[in-house]
């Protein structure tokens, strides 16, 4: 399974960087030139004044006896506000920002890069709690024979493809929870279906949605068969 690092933390370093060195300029700054205007001429004209004017310069003045009733500006100025979000953007996980098939384990066996790119479906997908969803497999007619006999043979086949895409997910048929298969007849393809898959497969049996189609998307196709297996969340 992918893991993803927080890199959004190599962004904000830098930058919180910066403000706390601006807003340490702008403090050492404000101490050299003293309050500004606005606090001066209150200071010249009354006790509460000149109270502020200590107040703003030394704000430990505000524990010293007759300065209880004043109290100094406390409220954050923007850069602290801006540095507050950028703590809390830094304790997101980045994989919170993603989807969940982009925090899935896309599966692709041996010899299905190509059909992945040109296609543009993947073989199988293993979600992060073990639930692996399989693309449907096409299963064909094989061999010579009855009708029947091919049929039994392509339907194994394809029992047998997703047995090894599943291996590739770390899971086996076993651990198929759900079948769902398209056939383009049904009623003749069932009960070898069935026949087959019960020699393929152990029991307990699993859940089969079986449905009728007109067509499938390979031309040589007679059924197509997708399942869903489960893992162990801590699988893999």
């Amino acid at each position: 399974m992918r893991t993803e690092k927080p890199v959004i933390l190599e962004h904000i370093r830098p930058i919180a960087r910066m403000l706390v060195t601006s807003e340490s300029g702008c403090n050492a700054k404000r101490r050299a030139v003293g309050p500004g205007p606005e606090v001066l001429p209150a200071a010249a004209g009354s006790a509460a004044g000149r109270r502020k004017v200590l107040l703003h310069r030394w704000p430990m003045a505000a524990s010293m006896p007759g300065a209880t009733n004043a109290t100094p500006d406390r409220r954050p100025t923007m850069i602290v506000r801006v540095l507050l979000c950028l703590v809390l953007l830094a304790a997101i996980p980045a994989h919170a920002q993603e989807g969940a098939r982009q925090r899935s384990h896309i599966v692709i066996p041996e010899g299905s890069e190509a059909t992945y790119d040109k296609w543009g479906f993947a073989p199988a997908i293993r979600t992060e709690d073990g639930t692996i969803y399989v693309s449907g497999v096409i299963a064909g007619l094989a061999g010579d024979g009855s009708y029947e006999e091919r049929y039994a043979r392509g339907f194994r086949h394809a029992l047998e493809a997703i047995g090894r895409i599943l291996a590739a997910a770390g899971a086996s048929l076993d651990d198929v929870v759900e079948i769902m298969s398209f056939h383009t007849d049904l009623a003749r393809q069932l009960e070898t279906a069935v026949a087959v898959r019960k020699e393929i497969m152990n029991p307990p049996h699993p859940a089969w949605t079986a449905v009728g189609t007109p067509a499938l998307a390979s031309p040589f196709g007679e059924t197509e068969i997708r399942v869903v297996a489960k893992l162990p969340a801590t699988a893999g």
